[in-house]
């Protein structure tokens, strides 16, 4: 049986708490930039309902929780914003560079120290310390970076960069760049499976997924 929850126009991204207890759905009522809605969505995953409207920057844009589920981290147009789960009620908010002017993926390290957030449009990924707010390093001149997953260790991440069609494979320790992998079309979105072994990416343009080996860093699936 398939449930419908009407959260609001444009859902862009949504996202489990590792407890389990909560889901958020950011919406953007289609306007990616400032005149964007300004509505994180938390929902009841026991009666598939709507419970509050969290009210954070405008176009909310990615979603992610930290690994104790305590937290959620927003990307919006203005700065990522950092949300309570106990409470549904922001907490603080990160506007350091790296962190403003759009930052659109965000990961975060298992550990929880650690935020990684990609900005298309300045072709950076900035780690971020989740306690200060403050850019501990970056990687530049990626080619619009999308979306961004670390690996269950922590040691590696990988993004992927919209105009290049690729995925590009850095070293979580340094920012550099190790590899990079060709992909289908418009690579939009980024996952790692559990035990670290794959990289799932999907390709808006192409219509398909691309299913990366972490051992070779080569597609081994569409």
């Amino acid at each position: 049986a398939q449930t419908k929850i009407e959260v609001g126009a444009y859902p862009q991204d949504v996202a489990v708490s590792p407890t389990g207890k909560v889901v958020y759905a950011t919406v953007t009522s289609g306007d990616t930039g400032p005149g964007g809605s300004d509505v994180v969505a938390a929902i009841d995953p026991a009666t598939n309902t709507v419970t509050a409207d969290i009210k954070v920057g405008p176009a909310p844009r990615q979603v992610v929780f930290s690994p104790d589920g305590s937290t959620a981290y927003v990307t919006t147009e203005t700065g990522i914003y950092a949300i309570s789960t106990a409470t549904n009620q922001v907490v603080r908010v990160i506007r350091e560079a790296g962190a403003t002017n759009g930052p659109q993926g965000i990961a975060v390290s298992p550990d929880g120290a650690t935020l990684y957030v990609t900005n298309p449009g300045a072709g950076t990924v900035a780690a971020i310390n989740a306690a200060t707010g403050k850019v501990i390093a970056s990687a530049s001149g990626l080619a619009e970076p999308y979306s961004v997953t670390v690996t269950p260790n922590g040691s590696t991440l990988y993004v992927a960069d919209m105009n290049s069609d690729s995925v590009s494979v850095l070293a979580a320790a340094t920012m550099k760049t190790s590899a990079t992998v060709s992909v289908g079309r418009l690579p939009m979105s980024v996952t790692v499976s559990p035990d670290g072994s794959q990289v799932w990416v999907s390709n808006g343009y192409t219509g398909d997924v691309s299913v990366i080996s972490t051992a070779t860093n080569s597609v081994v699936a569409t």
